[in-house]
């Protein structure tokens, strides 16, 4: 996931990506009940699922884009793409 996301240009540096970092953003998500844990498996929650949802994600994405270093002069939300896949954004 790291190296799409640095050959992508997400992430400014290849480092940015690490285990500590991916487990304090999936327990975040899971205490802002974007997420839902079933089991062992995690889930995107299911109000987030729907039309609706992605008017949600794209306010969390949004918000999420105000704290992340950016490697370009795009916005979050300038770089998401209507026809793509808006619960992949959140990863």
């Amino acid at each position: 996931m790291a190296e799409t996301l640095f050959l992508e240009r997400k992430m400014q540096y290849f480092e940015s990506c690490n285990q500590p970092a991916i487990g304090n953003a999936k327990s975040a998500l899971l205490e802002m009940g974007i997420f839902k844990k079933k089991g062992v498996y995690i889930n995107l929650a299911p109000e987030y699922q729907k039309e609706e949802g992605e008017k949600k994600l794209l306010a969390v994405i949004e918000y999420v884009g105000q704290f992340r270093m950016k490697p370009t002069t795009q916005s979050m939300l300038e770089e998401v793409n209507p026809d793509s896949d808006l619960r992949r954004m959140i990863f």
